[in-house]
Order: C-alpha cells, then sequence, then structure tokens
C-alpha cells in the first residue's frame, strides 16, 4: 500500500523529531531547506532543495510531489510558507493563511490583544524610520525596537542612549521583509517559553520553562536574542500557579477570536519575580527552535510531543490526547563560572550535585562538559564532575562548563534555580595553585 506523503520545511534538530514521528504514523517524508546538511534530511524518505520561505516555490513542491499532508518547522517563515499551501491545496491541520499572518507579525497581532485586553504590552508600530526614530528619541522609559516580521529575534535590540536608539530602529527595518517594526516598552523579567495544546479552541496542556540571569558570569551579548542574557533556568518555570492561570485564559480568548484550529501554540513571556505575573511578547504556531534532538517537552513530561504535533497538523483525531497533563520532571541548567582568573587546579561538584546531573544539549554536542575555547570535552561518566589544570583569564565571561541537574521534587528544582540565594555554587570547590 503507497504511503501517504508529508512534506515538513526545515532541517533543524527539532524538526528531526517531526520526521521520527511522521515515520511512526507511518507517513513518507519529504523535507525542504536550501541547508542540505541539516540534520533532519538525511532521516527524511526524501529531500528537496528549496527555500521554504518562498511560497509560492513551496506550492510548487507540494503540487509536484502530490503531498497529503505539510507540518511546519521550527521558523515562522516556514509556518506561514505552511498555511499558504495548505489553504491553496486544501490540506487539513492549519489556520487560515490571514490568521496565521496575524499571528505571526507582530503588528496585527498586538492590534487584536488590544482589542481582546491580553497581558502583552502595547506596541507602536512604523513603517516610515523618520518617524520611527522621532517617537524613540521621545521615549523617556526603556524600550524594546522588534521588526514586526522577525524570527529567532533577529533585528530585535533594547536600546539605551540616543545613538544606539537610532541604530536600533535601522538594524529593526533592515531585517524586516515587509519594511515594518514596532517600539514596545521593555518589560523586567525572566525569559520564559511556553507550548500548549488547544482543542476546539482552548488549552488542553500546557508547559512553561524559564531562563534565568545569575550573577556568576557577565553576559557580553545584545539583549536578544533572549538565550545571550541568561547563563541558567528552570524547568518547569516558577511561580506557574500564579500567572499560568491568566496566560491560559489570554491564549483561550485569541483561540476563540481567531477561530484556531486544534494543534500547538508556542509563546515567549517575560515573566517578573516580583509580581509573579506574565507578559506576552511573541507568539507562533510552529514549531519551537531549539538545538535539541527533542521537544523540550519530552524531557519534562511522558508525552512524546511531536507525535501530538504531527497529528494535529495531518488534522488526525486529537480526542484521546491526555487532557490535564502537568510537567511532572524537574530540572536545573546552569553555566559554571570560576570565582576569579588564575591558574584552576581543580574544580569539583559534590555528591549532591553529581547525583543529579543528566546529559544535556549544548548546540549541537551531546555532552555534559568544559565549555573553555568552545570546546565540549565529555565528563558524563565520572563519579564527580571535574575539571583539572586550566588557566583562567577571563572569568566573568568565559563559562567552565555547562551543566544539567534533575530533581525528584519541583521543591528541590526550585531550591538549585534561586536566583535571589544561589546555592549552586555551595556544592562546587575550586582550588586554584596560588
Amino acid at each position: 500500500m503507497e504511503r501517504k506523503k508529508i512534506l515538513i520545511p526545515g532541517g533543524k534538530y527539532s524538526d528531526l523529531a517531526l520526521v521520527n514521528a511522521a515515520h511512526r504514523l507511518g507517513l513518507y517524508v519529504i523535507t525542504a531547506g536550501t541547508h542540505a546538511h541539516a540534520p533532519a534530511h538525511q532521516f527524511a524518505d526524501e529531500y528537496a532543495c528549496v527555500d521554504y520561505s518562498d511560497k509560492e516555490a513551496m506550492l510548487q513542491l507540494a503540487k509536484d510531489k502530490q503531498i497529503d499532508y505539510m507540518c511546519t518547522c521550527a521558523n515562522d517563515f516556514g509556518m506561514i510558507s505552511t498555511a499558504y499551501v495548505c489553504e491553496q491545496l486544501g490540506l487539513p491541520g492549519h489556520d487560515s493563511y490571514e490568521t496565521t499572518l496575524t499571528i505571526h507579525n507582530k503588528d496585527r497581532f498586538k492590534a487584536v490583544a488590544k482589542k481582546l485586553g491580553l497581558h502583552t504590552p502595547i506596541s507602536e508600530v512604523f513603517t516610515d524610520r523618520e518617524e520611527a526614530v522621532k517617537y524613540i528619541l521621545s521615549c523617556k522609559d526603556k524600550v524594546i525596537v522588534k521588526p514586526v516580521d522577525n524570527v529567532a529575534s533577529i533585528g530585535v535590540s533594547q536600546p539605551n542612549t540616543d545613538e544606539e536608539k537610532v541604530a536600533a530602529i535601522d538594524l529593526a527595518f533592515s531585517k524586516s521583509k515587509i519594511k515594518s517594526i514596532l517600539v514596545e516598552p521593555f518589560i523586567e523579567g525572566f525569559f520564559t517559553v511556553v507550548t500548549c495544546m488547544i482543542i476546539n479552541q482552548e488549552v488542553v496542556g500546557f508547559f512553561a520553562n524559564s531562563a534565568m540571569t545569575y550573577p556568576q558570569g557577565e553576559k557580553i551579548a545584545p539583549p536578544f536574542p533572549a538565550y545571550s542574557r541568561s547563563n541558567g533556568g528552570m524547568q518547569p518555570a516558577p511561580y506557574m500557579e500564579d500567572w499560568a492561570p491568566t496566560i491560559i485564559e489570554d491564549f483561550n480568548k485569541l483561540a476563540r477570536e481567531l477561530k484556531m484550529v486544534d494543534g500547538k501554540l508556542h509563546a515567549e513571556l517575560l515573566l517578573n519575580p516580583e509580581t509573579r505575573q506574565a507578559q506576552i511578547f511573541d507568539l507562533h504556531r510552529r514549531m519551537s527552535g531549539f538545538d535539541e534532538p527533542l521537544p523540550e517537552w519530552d524531557y519534562n513530561t511522558s508525552l512524546m510531543w511531536e507525535d501530538w504535533i504531527v497529528r494535529a497538523e495531518c488534522g488526525m483525531d486529537l480526542s484521546d490526547f491526555p487532557r490535564g497533563v502537568k510537567q511532572d520532571r524537574y530540572f536545573h541548567y546552569r553555566e559554571v563560572y570560576a570565582p576569579r582568573n588564575g591558574k584552576l587546579k581543580k574544580m569539583v561538584f559534590d555528591d549532591y550535585l553529581t547525583a543529579s546531573m543528566v546529559p544535556a544539549i549544548r548546540g549541537s554536542e551531546f555532552a555534559i562538559g568544559t565549555l573553555c575555547s568552545g570546546h565540549v570535552t565529555p565528563l558524563r561518566f565520572q563519579k564527580n564532575f571535574t575539571i583539572e589544570n586550566v588557566e583562567i583569564t577571563d572569568y566573568k565571561h568565559e563559562p567552565l562548563a555547562y551543566v544539567k541537574l534533575r530533581f525528584n521534587t519541583i521543591k528541590d528544582a526550585e531550591y538549585m534555580s534561586d536566583f535571589v540565594e544561589d546555592h549552586f555554587y555551595e556544592h562546587v570547590t575550586f582550588e586554584y595553585e596560588d
């Protein structure tokens, strides 16, 4: 029997999980993208070198291959092309093209958010450079500048001086394909990623993780992308009992307003640790784009999240989705920094830390190990995690290691993740030669 065909644009590690999920459903998988050596392409049944941001080229590819389904990748432009192709061909599992543009273009989303009273910063949108410059120079409080159609925080900046503000406007315009940008208030808080499952325009599964900044280590990077301004984090996100009900209701309002089809909704929030409330600053229905071979929720729950994504985007029945499933695995992750420069004779984690360590992803490396000079050395099988004989020349900026810890209770994860009273280094010993 001939297998039905699914087209999956992209090729990142996150997309690899979708390829495997589609194979578990018995589908013939075609991937597309211009990076021929991306990992997901190697596992597909067929690869086409087509720019997935070109919706007309993707439509022609879908016609040529006579696909039955299409699943989006971890990219906003891939999501927009997917919605366009599916609408043109009458394929199931995706919102209309207009709805997709509303969700993925920040100017359109902000208009709907304002109408519905959602918890998100109110933005000013500009298509004229001079008007944008005049406005931002008049702003007294901190602001964020973004292209309305950016992906992965490209072209996003948080300027301080007048010179930086003008440069931020020019950067945002240069990265916007439709030459439209927005300026919005800067919101303090943790970078928090949320994924939920929507069925019948209602959230039935909700998961969130937070990235945090700890005093050890000083990041030299623009404030965005968000991972450039954090050196640790917690899974699940803290204070969820306080802020999650409000955000879930926002998602429900949005799903009803836009008549969203069943499937995932992915968002990025800023979570204020003082008020314990969250603000939505980005929203999309694509796959999350972290450089890991499994979606982040596979580590947090018993769900094989990618299977549900593919089923939803093929328009398959989701009535057996386990409603009410919660994050039941608790993690803390951390970049580890030395306390000062000099010849580090030895750094040792105690038994409490090493008993909790798990293999973790760092970029494309699957290892726990040292990060000095950008080189990752696997050390995960040692009884105690130890680094020896390293010359430390830039202790604030160059981490020694990246580790991920798993705990049995959320209380233990919160203890280790506390950004006010940081307990992590109480379990680490540093020994210098001098």
